[in-house]
């Protein structure tokens, strides 16, 4: 009885540490795009995540048909993925974290210093000759008086 309340327990710390990766995928592009406000992101991203959880195992079905041999599968095997996926989790949080220096990737190193000015004057003259087009489409549209 330990034993299952042990793997429970796991399995919600790894659903945990889990929805850091997954919300920070999710939630990421519309808030850097400002499509949505950080807390109404977060807020549709744990209700949709709330209902998808809720909404039944059809997708684990068709994801593992064939894939895993249930015979075998026992409390002790949920426990070590489980395991397995926290340590997998963690280690990609602190090498995310220890081997990325933000200052150093924003940065150009100066003997590429070419390729940037290059770069950038060919997207320059790619705006200018786009210009037209960009403001058009990013105009509202016109709306017709009532008369």
């Amino acid at each position: 009885m330990w034993f299952l309340l042990l793997v429970i327990l796991t399995v919600f710390v790894f659903e945990y540490i889990n929805g850091f990766h997954d919300a920070a995928n999710a939630i990421a592009t519309v808030v850097s795009t400002r499509v949505l406000l950080p807390r109404a992101a977060v807020l549709l991203a744990a209700a949709f995540n709330l209902v998808g959880a809720l909404s039944g195992e059809a997708v684990a079905k068709t994801v593992g048909a064939g894939l895993v041999d249930t015979a075998y599968v026992t409390s002790l095997t949920i426990l070590a993925a489980m395991l397995a996926g926290i340590a997998l989790g963690e280690l990609d949080r602190a090498s995310a974290h220890d081997l990325v220096k933000v200052d150093a990737v924003f940065r150009p190193d100066p003997s590429s210093r070419g390729v940037y000015d290059r770069l950038y004057d060919e997207f320059t003259k790619l705006y200018k000759s786009q210009k037209d087009m960009f403001h058009r489409l990013n105009r509202p549209p016109r709306r017709k008086r009532p008369g």
